[in-house]
């Protein structure tokens, strides 16, 4: 590396090696002056040094912890002002700054369920995007199932060993006229983070997903699900990843028998055709981001 940094002085990857270099060896003063210098001229944000495992070891001086700052996590809930009518949608926002690498984000709600609403889908959108760190607006849209008044959440958000809890959230749902109280069963209400639960799985691919089948498809796919005796069946929610504005992906959750035949079309090609929401891992990725038990 010193032989490299002689002969081109200004290459920033051979002096953020050295850096690593000099961090491992215990030399964190040495480090530190090459992080400095990529730092300052623009070539490394502190976040991106943050993700070195050698030069993590800075954070044990507190003179040089700023150069390599810990994981942050940061979630803003901003639910519906005011009351919905019975049947009728409710909306909500998620702000997210997250990790890059999601694989241990983990979403938990410390309430209890309202009862009086069912979650229908879910749009994530990455409004930037990169090697370290992403900040995602999360659309959530449930319907209104029961007439009531509850307060939903609050949601604790862990990764990386940091944590972050959102608001509560209000939830008013009024019957007017001769509508009953509760037009329909609830469902599932949580809050969760499309990306993490579906982890590194690529469309078209069909397995189990928080407890149903979850089919996962390119945005012009034809997804088609059938249970018993051929009959089609219809989707109970949707969730999409959007990356500034354009949908990546989507997969849609069904309420399905393990008979049932899933077949992906892509145009006049058959993509995917099997029967059953089998997962090569034999494991339900649930909404936490984890494989389920």
């Amino acid at each position: 590396i010193e032989e490299g940094l002689r002969r081109f002085p200004d290459d920033p990857d051979l002096r953020f090696n050295r850096a690593a270099l000099r961090a491992r060896l215990g030399d964190l003063d040495g480090a530190a002056a090459d992080l400095h210098a990529l730092i300052g001229a623009g070539l490394v944000s502190p976040e991106e040094a943050a993700a070195d495992p050698d030069l993590v070891l800075l954070r044990g001086r507190p003179d040089l912890a700023a150069l390599v700052p810990g994981p942050v996590l940061a979630v803003d809930l901003h639910g519906e002002e005011g009351s919905v009518l019975l049947g009728e949608e409710y909306r909500a926002e998620l702000y997210l700054d997250m990790p890059a690498d999601r694989s241990d984000l983990a979403v938990r709600s410390l309430g209890e369920p309202t009862g009086l609403l069912r979650r229908q889908r879910v749009v994530e959108d990455h409004l930037s995007r990169g090697s370290v760190r992403i900040q995602a607006r999360i659309a959530i849209t449930w319907r209104a199932v029961a007439a009531g008044r509850a307060e939903a959440g609050p949601w604790l958000f862990t990764a990386g060993g940091v944590s972050a809890l959102t608001d509560r959230m209000p939830v008013e749902v009024v019957a007017v006229g001769e509508l009953p109280a509760a037009q329909e069963s609830p469902g599932r209400e949580d809050l969760v983070v499309p990306s993490a639960v579906v982890g590194d799985r690529l469309p078209p691919w069909a397995g189990p997903i928080d407890g149903r089948l979850g089919v996962l498809v390119r945005p012009d796919d034809v997804a088609e699900v059938t249970g018993a005796e051929g009959v089609p069946l219809s989707a109970e929610e949707q969730w999409e990843l959007r990356r500034s504005g354009q949908t990546e992906w989507v997969v849609r959750l069904y309420d399905a028998p393990q008979e049932a035949w899933i077949r992906v079309r892509r145009g006049d090609v058959v993509v995917l055709e099997q029967q059953g929401a089998r997962d090569p891992e034999g494991r339900d990725r649930g909404p936490a981001g984890k494989a389920g038990r």
